[in-house]
């Protein structure tokens, strides 16, 4: 389950200006320079009258656009997948950018320490375990994921392990509490994400699965 909260990049002095996207009562076609391309690609209206949705996806597209200009990449793409009727489900192979980014965490790298160290410790030629963990090392990772599930599948063959592990997501919002969140920039994270759950709500945002599969190997 993904906590999109670009906002938490902010500082005091853009608070204010970033905050007003957050306001389903200001039209969309005021308030930044992606007017003209979130109208076109969210609400297929037109410039007609606007259903609340089309409202909440043009300002989330927003969110989208400044999550990527910040250089978080993956969240922004999850997010701006999640503005469609039906957003066809995400699967990644090994070697991808997408698995490269949790290949370098930290998260993955505990994963297969714990990983190698079961496998020293089996006499089988094969080894399985399924578990979940929360992909927060960097900011870009926590606002795409957050807390996700994983299965780990190894097969060794003439001496070497084969590694994959599948981590596997639902890309939604859960409201979250004030009280979780403390300062300036919880509060922010706290606006935007429970924005993005009132979206999901009316249809705004649809959630969909993600896999992602990281491959190594080992020889021991």
């Amino acid at each position: 389950s993904s906590t999109v909260s670009y906002a938490g990049e902010m500082n005091n002095d853009n608070v204010q200006n970033e905050v007003i996207i957050l306001n389903d009562s200001v039209d969309p076609l005021l308030l930044n320079d992606h007017s003209e391309e979130c109208n076109l690609e969210i609400n297929p209206m037109g410039n007609g009258p606007k259903p609340k949705k089309y409202i909440y996806r043009s300002n989330l597209l927003r969110v989208a656009y400044a999550g990527e200009a910040a250089g978080l990449t993956t969240a922004a793409n999850l997010l701006e997948h999640s503005l469609a009727d039906a957003p066809a489900d995400l699967s990644y192979a090994s070697g991808t950018s997408m698995s490269n980014q949790i290949k370098n965490s930290t998260e993955y790298k505990s994963i297969l320490k714990a990983t190698k160290s079961a496998l020293d410790n089996t006499t089988s030629s094969t080894y399985s375990k399924t578990s979940s963990t929360i992909l927060n090392s960097t900011s870009d990772l926590k606002m795409a994921y957050n807390k996700v599930s994983y299965k780990v599948s190894a097969t060794k063959k003439s001496g070497k392990w084969t590694i994959n592990v599948v981590f596997s997501d639902t890309y939604d919002f859960d409201y979250i509490s004030w009280k979780e969140y403390s300062g300036l920039g919880g509060t922010i994270v706290a606006i935007v994400n429970n924005y993005g759950a009132t979206a999901q709500s009316v249809g705004a945002v649809v959630p969909y699965n993600i896999k992602v599969t990281v491959s190594s190997t080992y020889t021991n």
